[in-house]
């Protein structure tokens, strides 16, 4: 029985990731608990994300004692690359897949990246979150998101993105996004990525380089979260 559950849930996560034909797929990794561990990503056996995001937590505290020391004689430009380094990359790696869970899990993320920026820049705990990024022009969790999903739909928009034949003079008005009722479907890329890819301005979608892009998309991340 359990081996049919396990089974059954290996068939729904591997579903759940478009997979070319001729690709072949290596075999996951399970643990006692029925979860799915593979390249750093884990899942419990009902595909839930609080697992993955319990061991990021737990990865980036391991950084608070030695931020602690690092920040008494490190320059803060060579500390904002060790925040790029050791806790971005970190937040960033699966983003699109963690990054559509519920707010309630993400929320412990949002503490913990809010918490290593204090200290390495020596804020007190109080200190305003929104002041915080502003002062040290990095992206929160939820602009991480977003930009690992735009630039995830604009590398893939040949795939991705369809007109329809109106031709209205509107901006955007023919760009064709199928309509989900289930909450998993309006988590999905077909949908919530599409929907924020859409929601950027003309310069950006049409630029010609993915190098370009991630830059302009960053500054306007920034820019209008302020």
């Amino acid at each position: 029985m359990r081996e049919r559950c396990q089974k059954s849930s290996q068939s729904k996560y591997m579903n759940s990731f478009p997979v070319r034909q001729t690709a072949h797929v290596r075999k996951l990794k399970w643990y006692g608990t029925g979860g799915i561990w593979d390249l750093g990503v884990e899942l419990d056996c009902h595909l839930r994300w609080d697992q993955h995001i319990n061991m990021l937590v737990k990865r980036i505290r391991r950084y608070l004692y030695p931020f602690l020391s690092l920040r008494n004689f490190m320059p803060l430009k060579l500390l904002k690359q060790v925040y790029y380094a050791l806790t971005q990359s970190v937040l960033e790696y699966g983003i699109i897949a963690f990054g559509r869970a519920d707010q309630s899990t993400i929320q412990n993320l949002k503490v913990i990246q809010n918490l290593i920026l204090k200290i390495l820049y020596k804020k007190k705990k109080r200190f305003s979150t929104k002041r915080l990024y502003e002062e040290l022009d990095v992206l929160n969790i939820e602009n991480l998101f977003k930009k690992n999903v735009c630039m995830y739909v604009h590398k893939n928009k040949h795939k991705l993105i369809s007109y329809s034949d109106h031709q209205y003079s509107l901006r955007n008005k023919n760009l064709i996004i199928n309509k989900y009722k289930t909450c998993k479907g309006q988590k999905s890329i077909n949908f919530l990525g599409l929907k924020l890819y859409d929601s950027l301005p003309d310069e950006l979608q049409n630029c010609n380089t993915n190098n370009k892009f991630k830059s302009l998309l960053k500054d306007w991340l920034k820019k209008k979260e302020k």
